[in-house]
């Protein structure tokens, strides 16, 4: 069976949006303390580099690299 065809579990839905804050809010907190710390501008290359690393570990732990399908 095709993974974007399965049925999502009930609790898997919450436990992406969980994961979700809590990666919104690690790359906040960095930026945040980059910004303080080295300078203005550094924080907006973290920020692009961490959203890219986290597309890509959650492109890889579940096989689905954007928003389900409706179907």
């Amino acid at each position: 069976m095709n993974p974007v065809e399965r049925p999502m579990r009930p609790g898997a839905m919450v436990a992406d949006i969980g994961l979700g804050v809590v990666f919104a809010l690690g790359i906040a907190f960095t930026a945040y303390m980059l910004s303080t710390s080295w300078g203005k501008a550094y924080w907006a290359y973290d920020s692009a580099v961490a959203v890219v690393v986290v597309r890509l570990r959650c492109c890889a732990s579940g096989g689905r690299c954007g928003p389900r399908p409706q179907v």
